[in-house]
């Protein structure tokens, strides 16, 4: 369960030396300097919901009309939404850095949900995510939500097993 960081840092590492591209690695940060600069991360999350709930939604901020859609979403496979614990990401260019992604899935792994449904952005790689569309852009290209509904049908699989 984790991150799947390692095994990309491993194949990346064989590719740029395959390519004769010299990687270096820092190695003089302490593990206290690693945990303040993940703590820049932590202002950039809102964790709300039920703690210890087996489903985490990680989601970018949530306008009326998709909060409603995301609560319908959720009724479909009989929860409600006081029932999961979400993460908020405050800006959703976050996903697309390394760094933050690290922070993210280590939050994951703290939390322990039995699954994590991530609505939109660049995919976490993390074990127990599932990803689908944000309601944000369900809610603009209607078509989308088959493939919504099949991540969470995914979901209520994961929990009901």
């Amino acid at each position: 369960m984790g991150c799947l960081d390692d095994q990309k840092m491993i194949e990346k590492s064989r590719y740029l030396h395959l390519m004769g591209v010299q990687q270096w690695v820092r190695r003089d940060i302490d593990s206290a300097a690693v945990a303040e600069i993940d703590d820049d991360f932590s202002h950039q999350l809102e964790e709300s919901g039920a703690a210890g709930s087996p489903l985490l939604i990680v989601t970018t901020h949530l306008e009326s009309e998709e909060r409603k859609l995301l609560g319908a979403m959720l009724q479909a496979i009989g929860l409600g939404v006081e029932q999961i614990q979400q993460i908020i990401i405050t800006d959703s260019s976050l996903l697309s850095q390394p760094r933050f992604q690290h922070h993210l899935c280590g939050r994951i792994d703290q939390i322990a949900p039995r699954i994590v449904l991530q609505l939109g952005g660049d995919t976490l790689q993390h074990d127990l995510v599932e990803f689908t569309h944000h309601p944000s852009h369900l809610l603009h290209h209607p078509s989308d939500k088959r493939h919504a509904w099949e991540a969470l049908k995914r979901v209520q699989q994961h929990l009901d097993g």
